[in-house]
Order: structure tokens, then C-alpha cells, then sequence
């Protein structure tokens, strides 16, 4: 029988369909495209095959997500967002935001993906404020072997997964270090470039544009 906190209350009906213990990073994942199970057990460390199983059935059941089968060659079943998912994908990177404000190093965290990496950049710049100036840019962002690309619409930022359909105004490449570096404000996009480990291909008005999506502490 599936737990439920018996509130009639929004917040305690959305927990109750997306917040069981695993269930909100089987979506982080999928943030980034549809992915194999085994992709996601790969991608999920600590994680019993059973519990992903469960997981992935319950967030079904509430069609958060569903299951496709690739056209051959391929013909592999993946996980993909729904409409319902993707609606809660600003949740998400809220969330992602919140936590990176307040990560600290820990000895006691040694899990560490490049994809989280360019999840905490994805998520801090969702919630910046450009200036008027970066209207109609377009920023391509890699982190190691993850891509995403940022668009700038009406004071907005809006990140979707993988390279940009356009020639990007910006091109972004670090490695995953130095992109939490940059998500948590221990590093400025100027200090990493002076450094080596931030690369920044596109015009200096640009390179202007996207660094103020990360202003440091």
C-alpha cells in the first residue's frame, strides 16, 4: 500500500507523488533526456535495483514520467518526462538552486558527476536576473562530457539539455570542479578564466552577459 500523509493539501498531494526517497533524482536525471534503466541505475549510485524499480513504477502510476521504445536500430525501452515531468522542471531547479546556495565540501560526500555539475550552472542561472542588453542570446554550455544551452527571452533564462539547434552567441567549456566552483560563487567566471579553467569562446559583450548570470558570494 502506498504511503500518504491523508492531508488534503497540495503541497502534501505533490509529496506524496513525487518526494518518496529517490523518486526526485530518478527526475533529475531525466531533466537531462530519456534514459535506459540501466542509464539510470548507472547515474544513480547507492540506489538497490528493486527501489529504482518501485520508483520508476510509482512515478509512472502518477504519469510524471512513461515508457517509449526506441525505433531500430536501437529498440530500447527508455524513461522520459511527461508533460506532467517537465511542468516541474522550474521545481526542480529551484530546489537544485536552494542546495547549492548552502553546499559546503563534506568529507562525507565522495559521489560526483559532471552532470550535476551542469545541473547546479543550469539551475543558478535559471534564476538570475539578466540585464536588458542579453535579450537574445544564446549561450552553449559544456561541462566535461554534459551539454546544455542557455536562451535569454524577455529578462528571462530558459536552459534545455544538449547543444543549441543555432550557432550559440557563447560557448562555455570547463570541467566539472570548477563548475560547482562557479555554481557555489567560491569562484567568478573572470578567476576561472585567468586560471585556465573556465574557456569562453564568443564576443566580450557576451562573455559580459553570461558572467553576470554568476556573481559570485
Amino acid at each position: 500500500m502506498a504511503r500518504t500523509y491523508g492531508h488534503y493539501c497540495g503541497l502534501a498531494y505533490a509529496m506524496d507523488l513525487i518526494a518518496e526517497r529517490w523518486a526526485p533524482l530518478v527526475l533529475r536525471e531525466l531533466l537531462f533526456g530519456p534514459a535506459r534503466y540501466t542509464d539510470l541505475q548507472a547515474a544513480l549510485p547507492g540506489i538497490g535495483p528493486n527501489v529504482l524499480s518501485a520508483r520508476l513504477k510509482q512515478l509512472e502510476r502518477t504519469e510524471v514520467i512513461a515508457r517509449r521504445v526506441l525505433p531500430p536500430p536501437a529498440a530500447s525501452t527508455v524513461y522520459e518526462l511527461t508533460e506532467a515531468g517537465r511542468a516541474l522542471q522550474p521545481v526542480l531547479l529551484h530546489l537544485t538552486a536552494w542546495g547549492v546556495r548552502r553546499m559546503r565540501p563534506s568529507p562525507e560526500v565522495s559521489i560526483f558527476r559532471a552532470r550535476w555539475a551542469a545541473l547546479a550552472l543550469w539551475a543558478i542561472a535559471a534564476e538570475a536576473t539578466p540585464g536588458p542588453d542579453a535579450d537574445g542570446d544564446l549561450y552553449q554550455v559544456q561541462v566535461e562530457n554534459t551539454t546544455f544551452h542557455l536562451a535569454v527571452t524577455a529578462g528571462c533564462v530558459r536552459g534545455t539539455p544538449g547543444p543549441a539547434l543555432r550557432p550559440a552567441d557563447l560557448r562555455v567549456h570547463t570541467d566539472a570542479m570548477t563548475a560547482y566552483e562557479l555554481a557555489t560563487g567560491g569562484l567568478s567566471p573572470a578567476q576561472a578564466t585567468a586560471r585556465g579553467l573556465l574557456h569562453l569562446h564568443g564576443p566580450e559583450t557576451t562573455i559580459t552577459h553570461w558572467s553576470t548570470l554568476y556573481p559570485g558570494r
